[in-house]
């Protein structure tokens, strides 16, 4: 009992201590070598996590990052191994709930991305699993028979920390079910790999003194955590306030309703979250490539303040945007449920009005901080072919804001099949339709054409991408795949989408999917992002040619 109750005391001292290790230490680290630095630094509840971002938003700092984390994963295990000698039941706990922590990104590659882990990845989760059998050894030095190690482990640590996970993740059920469901097998499996593979040598010390400590150290911490959390998002509004008050407030003009969009999507990626230095270093280099339109895209619900793609960070970079001549498409993201989540009349219709304040909040704010061009919503699916909702929808918009208006269907059948274009202001499309085998979109321009025919409303293509991988044109929405790298089938996709549609006058732009806040990317890099890579040399070919 005297165990269980000193590894319950010590819990939250022991999740901080190895969540900051975790998350903090290996961008601490490599933010001490030229040209990287701490790109954000934040306290949260259960523990310090802090990214390092490179000073010049073209140069490649992966290797560095990479190191610096195998690095502090070594020096754990390596001083792990070194205190075990004075019994310590919390370094047991620090090492099992570190290791669960660095082990949590090839979790999420497996259950979630459907990718294969790379080199980085595999090291870690080797480094990961042996902190974490590590920690359990410890645990169980002092404890006999096999079956009450087992169940000690299982109800002192396990359970709870997947428990906990559960708050931390917020994912939605199933998909945390799932993941989850891997973990604790995982766990289980390491466990019992400890019970009967490592022998109990050391018996730690049972003083009582050792529950008084650790419930000392977790109230403490806890208190000073609280009281952190408050001054620390104060200090954030105050700094993004004054940068506000250093940008010039927005003119108040008539809005254009057409104008031709050379685009990107402009998505809020760790640790660089909207409005912070480095998303505004990274904004200022885009119309350099001829970039004259940026999506600044928040997901989520109207309880918004503390995500990635807060109120006054989209206000931050809509300013900054304007001040460099760039126009801003506020496009909100939400979640789009199945039709096994809505069942029957009166749950779609409840959907709706739920769908309507949340984009009519959305669009205030973007009456109030005058962006250029405001989405409705983004790839519904089924839910598009409900034509008399989606016009009260786009009435209810109207009423509050007086720009343009576009809606995001995904291609195909959605796209296809929307009634509601003469509503709207353009006609959008998320342009995912794969390529021919020999690069040409003819067979695309005509299913776009037939549409922007019969609504004789201008094109805008509210996303497009591919990503530099094999294959990449028959599977243009496949992110982050297996499929090998390929720089210059990313670059030809680019060329024959541009080639086809550029000069068509009733084309009106593209927003590429995407440029990530942290200039994530580069010529070692498969994902869709063009940032460092040939293909935006194509998109900077284009945007600055004198055509359009």
């Amino acid at each position: 009992m005297k165990r269980w109750m000193a590894m319950a005391t010590s819990f939250y001292f022991a999740l901080f201590v190895a969540a900051t290790v975790a998350f903090a230490a290996p961008a601490l680290l490599a933010s001490l070598f030229p040209g990287v630095e701490i790109s954000r630094s934040e306290v949260l509840a259960f523990g310090w996590v802090a990214g390092a971002g490179p000073t010049d938003m073209t140069r490649e700092i992966e290797p560095i990052t990479n190191a610096a984390s195998f690095l502090i994963h070594a020096m754990v295990l390596c001083g792990g191994l070194a205190l075990r000698r004075f019994g310590w039941p919390v370094v047991g706990l620090v090492s099992a709930l570190y290791g669960f922590a660095i082990c949590q990104p090839l979790f999420m590659l497996v259950f979630f991305a459907n990718r294969k882990p790379e080199l980085p990845q595999v090291s870690t989760a080797l480094l990961g699993t042996a902190c974490l059998v590590m920690g359990f050894v410890y645990l169980l030095d002092g404890i006999e028979p096999k079956l009450k190690r087992f169940f000690y482990l299982l109800v002192g640590l396990i359970l709870p920390a997947m428990f906990g996970a559960t708050q931390l993740l917020r994912m939605p059920r199933r998909a945390t079910a799932t993941y989850l469901a891997g973990e604790t097998l995982f766990a289980i499996v390491m466990a019992l790999i400890a019970i009967f593979f490592f022998g109990s040598k050391i018996v730690p010390a049972r003083h009582p003194k050792m529950i008084l400590y650790g419930l000392l150290l977790s109230v403490l911490l806890g208190a000073e955590i609280r009281m952190k959390l408050k001054r620390q998002a104060d200090e954030r509004k105050v700094g993004l306030t004054q940068q506000l008050s250093d940008l010039p407030a927005p003119l108040v003009k008539p809005y254009e309703k057409t104008f031709m969009q050379k685009g990107v999507s402009f998505t809020a990626e760790f640790p660089a979250f909207y409005g912070e230095r480095t998303s505004r270093r990274m904004l200022s280099t885009l119309p350099t490539f001829g970039v004259n339109a940026i999506a600044l895209i928040p997901y989520g619900s109207l309880r918004r303040e503390r995500s990635m793609e807060s109120d006054i960070g989209l206000e931050v970079l809509t300013r900054q945007a304007h001040q460099q001549g760039m126009k801003v498409m506020l496009k909100p993201h939400a979640r789009k449920p199945s039709e096994q989540d809505l069942v029957g009349t009166a749950a779609i219709d409840e959907w709706f009005r739920n769908h309507e304040r949340f984009i009519v909040e959305y669009a205030r704010f973007a009456e109030r901080t005058h962006a250029d061009l405001f989405c409705i919503g983004t790839e519904f699916g089924w839910l598009s072919k409900f034509e008399t909702p989606w016009r009260r929808v786009i009435s209810e918009v109207r009423k509050v804001y007086g720009g343009p208006l576009v809606y995001a269907p995904n291609h195909g059948p959605e796209f296809e099949s929307v009634q509601f274009w003469d509503a709207l202001d353009y006609i959008g499309i998320d342009n995912y339709y794969p390529l021919t085998d020999d690069y040409t979109a003819a067979h695309i321009f005509e299913r776009i054409e037939r549409v922007q025919a019969k609504f004789g409303k201008p094109v805008l293509f509210t996303e497009a991408g591919y990503s530099a991988a094999l294959g990449a044109h028959k599977e243009p929405w496949a992110d982050e795949t297996n499929y090998p790298l390929s720089l210059e089938e990313q670059a030809r996709c680019y060329e024959t989408l541009l080639r086809t549609f550029y000069d068509k006058p009733w084309f009106h732009g593209v927003y590429w999917w995407k440029l990530g806040t942290n200039g994530y990317g580069g010529p070692n890099n498969n994902s869709m992002t063009p940032w460092r890579k040939p293909a935006m040399e194509v998109l900077k070919r284009y945007y600055l040619s004198p055509v359009r």
